[in-house]
């Protein structure tokens, strides 16, 4: 919306995708210019400082003693690294002592190549035409964008003869483009074709050029904003047009196809057509995601996963995924399922660089290969080489997985999710993704949700999860207060609750925070499809349930959901406490953990087995406890057999079925390295921290992120310690945890507490849990399903075992 002018939803979009993979064209051009030139990867530690320090490279030139024309090309340069930044949400910084708004560093461009008046736009001859038609639309786009519309139109109408002279015959189509653009944001888009048609003449006679794709684009989204049926025919002739002339080795291949196969795939989809319509929909959203898909490699924005360009490709992605979600049948939600994989493999090279000193050598010196090749020149769209010795990606990658493992080869450097590969791991399984991706128009996120039955059926969908508990894990992700959250909540504190202060955060609505609303079948309801409470509702042996969480979803405890089945996923929660079918009047809810053994995995790309193994062989064991400002071990003493005490057990080992631990010499980091001896690890201590600041308080060898993903580890591991289980995925990257550091470092399954987690219950699960792989082989999800359980029938509170996880590779 622009002033009282309303433009289409559809049509607003076109528009602001377009600007997003333009300008990350112009931008990525930009800034690798500066990469090349001056190795500024080595100096920054992400892509944010990348572009400040590329504006002030620029800026250097623009007021220095350079020719007219390279500083022409600095000021347009620096023009487009601020708009793009502005248009991502992500903060450049000017030098010291500097403060210009991209209109003046646009003018100042046009000033150098002649326009003496530039502010006036004069249409005069400058010192290069064809830097000047060049420029000229640069900057129309600018003043487009930031809603200047009159000085927008003033310079995209320009003279067929000028830009004859300049050689920039197909910068007219760029020039229709924003012509037509600032006609539809005025509310003016029925003018649009009138003025079309004045232009259309330059085609006449003239070879094809890449660019009159453009003119087609702009004419659809007139057309399409009027209701005009012709807009289809448009999109097709864009369509053909851009395929027809795309060169196969441009570094910026594909932009143009993406743009307009998306535009005509969303009129199909939301038009009331034929089931042709729907499948030519989802097939055009297929090629898009390929595209993107293809781009995003070729750019290299992968491994860089907090780049401002890659803020481009999740809103692409959220674009594809808003389009099926409209859409119906199996094809659609396989292409559902494909964006979220897509959307959720940012991989981590560059956001493990400050860790890797932490790391093995071996692991750091692959890290800083893949850093350098990434970094590197773009050789004709093949993988880079950098300073690697000639190394290609695909040979760092094999580098890698030998070295550590294939799931780290994945993440860092992820291959193209593969579908079928991915129902096989799945298995007899069901498997629910969720994603928060925000699309083009970037007006707020969007939740989708994709379930995957044992049967292979796929279904992909949209959902609004209830305000009231999405702000309530959005407050505790924000503020790591999960647990106090939970506990007062839980307690019904409404003292406590008044109190807990909550001013400038997203709940304070001026009277805060109402925590007696939590209710966990409120929650299940919430977040959970209906398909699935339908099949929770059976009667039967448990279901194995395995859940990708992202965002503030990542701290929900599924296994405390209330699934009882005598209420319908569309319905509100009962006045009282729901009844389970096998419980009497007033008895207590039917927990998720009772109807399903829950696993959950960072990503579904990360999946590399169908399940967890069985916990056997021999048994690593590092208790912290009182006697070194620990945490209470004497259940899990117990469990050991060994004398019942809160002192701690120093590093000791045992078989896992038989025995009572004894001492051995050394730290656990050394024993770790024995490669193929441990079955089984226990550790019991303090954790905290987040991301690359997450660790295990073990004295004299504090176990971190980057230390842990150097190690060898067994299969199975038990972590009965805060927050270290805490794998919160966001939309910019994929976790950085102490649990994605031992899954990567080989260990199949992985229990730990998701937040901060009660002293004596978790220490309860965690002896549960190792009384059950004593007493036969069982997997580690099963095992703490089974302790669960327990605490379940028990009457425990939900605080003390439902913060802790299982999570697999």
């Amino acid at each position: 919306m622009t002033g009282d002018v309303v433009v289409s939803e559809a049509v607003r979009r076109v528009l602001a995708r377009d600007d997003l993979l333009m300008m990350a064209v112009d931008v990525d051009k930009a800034v690798g210019i500066v990469r090349q030139r001056e190795a500024l990867s080595r100096l920054t530690k992400d892509e944010k400082s990348l572009f400040s320090i590329a504006l002030e490279h620029y800026l250097a030139i623009a007021n220095g003693t350079e020719g007219w024309a390279t500083k022409a090309q600095a000021w347009k340069h620096a023009g487009v690294i601020v708009r793009f930044c502005e248009m991502v949400g992500i903060p450049v910084q000017m030098p010291d002592g500097t403060a210009y708004t991209t209109r003046q560093l646009h003018a100042a461009s046009l000033r150098e190549l002649g326009d003496v008046e530039a502010d006036g736009y004069p249409d005069q001859p400058a010192r290069d035409l064809t830097l000047h038609a060049f420029h000229r639309h640069e900057m129309a786009r600018d003043l487009r964008i930031t809603g200047r519309f009159d000085e927008a139109l003033g310079l995209a109408q320009v003279s067929p003869e000028t830009l004859n002279a300049a050689g920039a015959d197909p910068h007219m189509a760029h020039l229709m483009y924003e012509t037509g653009a600032v006609y539809i944001l005025r509310g003016q888009a029925a003018q649009v074709e009138r003025v079309m048609a004045e232009m259309e003449s330059f085609w006449s006679g003239r070879a094809e050029v890449p660019t009159r794709y453009r003119a087609d684009l702009i004419n659809a989204a007139a057309r399409r904003e009027t209701g005009d049926a012709r807009a289809e025919h448009d999109l097709r002739s864009a369509l053909a047009r851009v395929r027809a002339v795309d060169s196969t080795d441009a570094p910026d291949r594909g932009i143009g196809d993406l743009s307009v196969t998306l535009a005509l795939a969303e009129f199909l989809a939301e038009r009331d057509g034929s089931d042709q319509d729907r499948a030519e929909a989802v097939e055009f959203g297929r090629h898009a995601l390929g595209i993107a898909d293809d781009v995003r490699g070729r750019w290299r924005v992968i491994a860089r996963s907090r780049a401002p360009l890659a803020v481009v490709f999740q809103r692409i992605y959220g674009d594809i995924a808003l389009l099926a979600s409209r859409l119906d049948g199996p094809d659609a939600a396989r292409l559902g399922l494909r964006v979220a994989l897509s959307a959720k493999q940012t991989g981590f090279a560059a956001r493990i660089r400050t860790g890797r000193a932490l790391m093995s050598p071996r692991v750091e010196g692959i890290i800083n290969d893949i850093v350098d090749a990434e970094d590197g020149p773009r050789l004709g769209g093949g993988a880079g080489t950098g300073g690697t010795g000639g190394k290609s990606l695909e040979t760092l990658r094999f580098e890698l997985e030998q070295a550590v493992s294939p799931m780290l080869a994945d993440t860092v450097l992820p291959p193209p999710a593969d579908l079928s590969k991915l129902t096989d791991v799945i298995g007899d399984r069901h498997a629910l993704d969720y994603l928060e991706v925000t699309d083009s128009l970037a007006e707020t996120s969007t939740l989708f949700r994709t379930l995957v039955t044992p049967d292979g059926r796929i279904s992909f969908e949209r959902f609004m999860p209830d305000p009231f508990h999405a702000a309530f894990f959005a407050l505790a992700r924000d503020n790591a207060n999960l647990a106090t959250l939970l506990n007062l909540a839980l307690d019904r504190k409404a003292e406590a609750a008044r109190d807990f202060n909550l001013a400038g955060t997203a709940l304070d609505a001026g009277h805060g925070l109402d925590l007696g609303r939590f209710d966990w079948g409120t929650l299940a309801r919430s977040v959970l499809p209906a398909a699935l409470l339908r099949d929770l509702a059976v009667a039967g042996p448990p279901i194995k349930l395995l859940i990708s969480a992202h965002s503030w979803l990542s701290l929900i405890p599924w296994p405390a959901l209330d699934v009882s089945p005598d209420v319908s996923p569309d319905e509100g929660p009962d006045e009282g406490p729901d009844e389970g079918p096998d419980e009497g009047p007033g008895e207590r809810p039917v927990r998720l953990v009772e109807r399903a053994v829950i696993t959950q995995t960072p990503a579904f790309t990360c999946l590399q087995h169908r399940e967890p193994p069985l916990v056997t062989g021999r048994a690593l064991i590092r208790l912290v406890g009182r006697d070194e400002d620990g945490v209470d071990v004497r259940a899990e003493r117990a469990a050991w057999g060994l004398p019942e005490s809160t002192d701690g057990v120093r590093l000791s080992d045992c078989p896992v079925t038989a025995g009572q631990p004894t001492g051995r010499e050394g730290r656990l980091a050394e024993a770790l390295r024995d490669e193929g001896r441990w079955g089984f690890v226990h550790i019991a201590s303090h954790g905290a921290g987040t991301g690359l600041t997450q660790y295990l308080d073990i004295p004299g060898e504090t176990l971190s992120f980057g230390r842990a993903l150097g190690l060898k580890w067994p299969g199975s591991v038990l972590m009965a310690s805060c927050y270290v289980g805490q794998v919160i995925n966001v939309t910019e990257a994929e976790p950085i945890t102490l649990v994605m550091a031992l899954l990567n470092g080989g260990a199949r399954c992985v229990v730990a507490g998701i937040d901060s987690v009660h002293d004596g219950g978790t220490g309860q699960a965690a002896s549960h849990i190792v009384r059950a792989i004593r007493r036969h082989p069982v997997s580690l999800d099963h095992a703490l399903h089974d302790a669960q359980l327990a605490a379940v029938r028990d009457g425990a509170p939900e605080q003390e075992w439902a913060l802790l996880g299982a999570y697999t590779q």
